[in-house]
């Protein structure tokens, strides 16, 4: 064997030997890299799933609060709906005059729009009861409170959920 070709088996093998150190590092390390990926996988699975444990469990938790004030808010409020004889007579029905562009007014402000021009016709009767406002009045009131307490409970649930 010549010198040249023991230099060119000294070449091959030294090459043959350096690609297997190169296949072999590049098989484990991406084993190494996959099982690093599947970690981190499973470790984010775990973090959305207790997230979503802790959400639901918030969720219960407000909801039941909230049906329970709810309950108790149209209780509150049915009580001063049938109140309403004791503290408005029907002395006081026949007594107060509510007119037109009272009435006019109070459906606006319920609308949120600006009431119309006032009229001749705003002066005239409008044949509602004094008693009938405040009954109307307690029955808006209970819808407001129980938006309340909606919104009340949605801030609670945000702020259970954000820690």
């Amino acid at each position: 064997m010549t010198f040249i070709q023991k230099i060119l088996i000294g070449l091959a093998l030294l090459f043959g030997v350096f690609g297997l150190g190169m296949a072999t590092g590049w098989h484990y390390g991406a084993g190494r890299i996959q099982s690093q990926w599947n970690l981190a996988l499973a470790n984010s699975e775990k973090a959305v799933a207790t997230i979503q444990l802790n959400d639901a469990v918030a969720t219960v938790q407000v909801v039941t609060e909230y049906v329970d004030k709810v309950r108790i808010v149209r209780e509150q409020g049915q009580t001063i709906i049938k109140e309403v004889p004791i503290y408005v007579t029907q002395e006081n029905d026949a007594a107060a005059v509510i007119n037109n562009g009272f009435v006019s007014v109070w459906n606006a402000a319920n609308s949120g729009l600006p009431p119309e021009a006032p009229g001749a016709a705003d002066a005239a009767s409008s044949g509602i009861k004094l008693s009938e406002i405040a009954e109307q009045h307690g029955i808006e009131a209970g819808y407001c409170r129980e938006v309340e307490q909606q919104l009340t409970a949605l801030q609670g649930w945000l702020i259970t959920v954000q820690d």
